[in-house]
């Protein structure tokens, strides 16, 4: 997860105009070969700004492979929850 997050905190430019404070909770799919293959925002509350989901859908984009998961030693296609705290004031 501390990999990920470091990711994250390089790649995310949040917009000038976004001004939020809050979590926006999301899902995301990770297919058998550890490529990121989609992302879903579950809850926005209360943050409702598309400039910052779709900063967040093109970062998450530019991930590199994960270790895919793996269920009785196969690979496997898996659903990850993940929570993004978001705090940007003027």
């Amino acid at each position: 997860m501390q990999v990920l997050l470091a990711f994250l905190s390089k790649k995310i430019h949040y917009p000038e105009a976004v001004v939020a404070r809050g979590s926006i909770n999301l899902r995301l799919w990770i297919d058998a070969d550890g490529r990121f293959k989609d992302l879903k925002i579950i809850q926005k509350a209360p943050l409702n700004d598309s400039l910052l989901e779709r900063e967040f859908f093109r970062v998450f984009k530019l991930m590199p492979r994960w270790t895919p998961g793996k269920c009785a030693g196969k690979r496997v296609f898996v659903e990850m929850p993940f929570l993004m705290r978001v705090n940007l004031q003027d």
